[in-house]
């Protein structure tokens, strides 16, 4: 009876420790995994205030744009020489 407990021992030993490893395993690809998305959402953050500059810059070059159309428009009188 003794040689069968023992092996029994032994067997769950050996499945705790085989579950250990794979919980460890697993923890390390959380670790991964969250290092991942960590990366994301920065690259996410800084593509976001990118666009928000260009929608910025975007903006101020279409006022320009509009002023030189108004200057354009403005007719400047032309002066004519005559001669006498």
């Amino acid at each position: 009876m003794e040689s069968a407990e023992e092996d029994n021992y032994q067997k769950s030993q050996t499945a705790c420790q085989h579950l250990n490893q794979e919980g460890q395993s697993l923890e390390q690809l959380v670790s991964q995994q969250k290092e991942g998305l960590a990366n994301v959402v920065s690259t996410c953050e800084r593509l976001q205030q990118n666009l928000e500059a260009c929608q910025q810059e975007s903006q101020k070059l279409e006022l320009e744009r509009q002023e030189v159309e108004k200057q354009k428009k403005i007719s400047i009188p032309k002066t004519r020489y005559f001669r006498l």
